[in-house]
């Protein structure tokens, strides 16, 4: 498998996840240098900017989220690669998931921040792949290429405010009147930007003005999921009740009943003390 998408379908186990391979012939066709050109990734962000804006929202899109193109939760097999290799192990299948399946953390921003993958690392990584597999007639696009637009979107998925790039929107979102809150901090302790993210639907429930004198009451360090949650009293069973409507499949002929495109798994906002470092910090991969 060399891509991982959040699927809407929950009968499918999870998949044993490794890096992009050549696994035949027909992925490495033999061409003549003289009749093809290299394109790098100046090239790819021309392709890109055009791609983007020929991309209508579809019913794909729209069944997520309501604020992301569905390949904000496509993880690419460049990335898995990279991480498979520095881990020794496929951690993505062994770990993640475990952990962020079923949640808006399936995507590569927050794969990268998670095992502490910067932004020189991956373009370093993906620059081999666009120097193997960058040659094309002029003016195409070169396959290999074509399916992994998106994978080179470095200043998405390195920004700062990750879910909010313009990359990764749909066309008809519009900003609601209450949005999610993010304290960004320059050093957040070995936490991820998610701990210090404050769903909008959390702040809906406790009250616009309630959670503006809890702002302005705390420093900025304790503004944070697990501060929150304790200070306005949520349990799981009340946060389960809040995303029920949104973000609960029940079960069909094809599928069991479960969670979708939660901000934050349950098991681990509401576990131990423990449970939550393991979910919030992150875990660089060796070097």
């Amino acid at each position: 498998v060399s891509d991982y998408e959040q699927s809407d379908d929950s009968s499918a186990p999870i998949p044993e996840v490794s890096g992009y391979e050549q696994s035949d012939e027909s992925q490495t066709p033999e061409v003549s240098t003289e009749e093809y050109v290299w394109y790098g990734i100046d090239e790819i962000n021309d392709w890109f900017e055009t791609y983007i804006l020929g991309i209508a929202d579809s019913d794909e899109d729209l069944r997520r989220d309501g604020k992301h193109r569905a390949y904000y939760f496509t993880i690419d097999g460049l990335l898995l690669e990279y991480i498979d290799g520095k881990a020794g192990s496929s951690i993505f299948a062994d770990e993640y998931l475990k952990l962020f399946n079923g949640t808006t953390a399936i995507n590569m921003p927050a794969l990268c921040e998670y095992y502490g993958i910067t932004k020189e690392e991956y373009v370093a990584h993906c620059n081999k792949f666009i120097e193997e597999f960058g040659k094309s007639k002029e003016g195409e696009i070169p396959i290999y290429l074509m399916f992994r637009l998106y994978a080179f979107r470095y200043d998405a998925i390195f920004s700062e405010e990750y879910w909010n790039h313009s990359d990764y929107l749909l066309n008809a979102y519009v900003i609601p009147e209450i949005d999610d809150h993010y304290t960004s901090l320059e050093d957040r302790n070995g936490y991820t930007k998610r701990y210090y993210i404050i769903d909008r639907r959390l702040i809906e429930y406790v009250g616009v003005d309630e959670f503006e004198d809890w702002l302005d009451a705390v420093s900025d360090i304790e503004q944070n999921i697990i501060e929150f949650i304790d200070h306005f009293g949520i349990t799981r069973e009340i946060y389960e009740d809040i995303y029920r409507k949104d973000c609960w499949q029940e079960a069909t002929e094809h599928t069991v009943a479960r969670w979708r495109f939660l901000p934050y798994n349950p098991d681990y906002l509401f576990g131990t003390p423990e449970e939550q470092e393991i979910y919030f910090t992150v875990h660089p991969l060796e070097k």
